[in-house]
């Protein structure tokens, strides 16, 4: 018959290879399932303004498509804030220019140039926040993947303890990854990636 510090040694066992096997499925399925499409996801995640400019632009049937399959840079509303304040100081560099200086301003832009200013926030395909997978991994190197506006480059890399989006005009941080939407993903970031000179 077992003792009880053989049957405790046992139960820890079990408990350790259960909590080593959900480890490794979460490595292998990085993408947590969040929404039906890119607007619900946007719409869930509280992204009022990303929201309103998707709407201006007349985008949103387009958002709402579940067989979408693209990745989304979705800006957090500190950092809207921080874009419109951008525009009361010099820019260090001519990239670095806000263009809409506030929420009334960007609603009332025209609305193609909306329409370029949302897709560049957006790439093809999945870009999931990964080292190793999609992302740079080693070597200090951006990855470089087309947006939907005018397949205009964005640069992405991973650089400790950041994964970066870098427009060519501004950049940004992800804060929360790899947010399943339909057959799209959605990435929270920290600024308002834009492309020069619009941005």
């Amino acid at each position: 018959m077992l003792s009880r510090k053989w049957l405790a040694a046992l139960a820890l066992l079990a408990l350790c290879a259960v909590a080593a096997g959900r480890e490794l499925q979460a490595k292998k399925n990085t993408v947590t399932p969040y929404a039906a499409n890119l607007y619900e996801a946007v719409t869930k995640a509280q992204l009022f303004t990303l929201k309103a400019a998707i709407d201006a632009a007349g985008l949103t049937v387009a958002f709402q498509n579940p067989n979408l399959g693209v990745t989304l840079f979705a800006p957090t509303e500190a950092a809207w804030q921080r874009f419109y304040r951008d525009c009361a100081k010099p820019p260090k560099k001519a990239a670095d220019v806000a263009k809409y200086c506030s929420f009334d301003k960007l609603k009332a832009a025209k609305k193609s140039e909306l329409q370029q200013f949302v897709q560049y926030m957006v790439l093809y395909g999945s870009a999931t926040v990964q080292a190793g997978n999609d992302w740079w991994p080693i070597g200090r190197q951006f990855v470089k993947k087309p947006s939907l506006f005018d397949k205009n480059i964005m640069r992405l890399r991973y650089l400790a303890p950041y994964y970066e989006a870098h427009g060519t005009g501004r950049d940004s941080n992800v804060t929360i990854p790899n947010l399943g939407a339909g057959k799209s993903l959605m990435h929270i970031v920290d600024n308002v990636i834009t492309y020069s000179p619009l941005g």
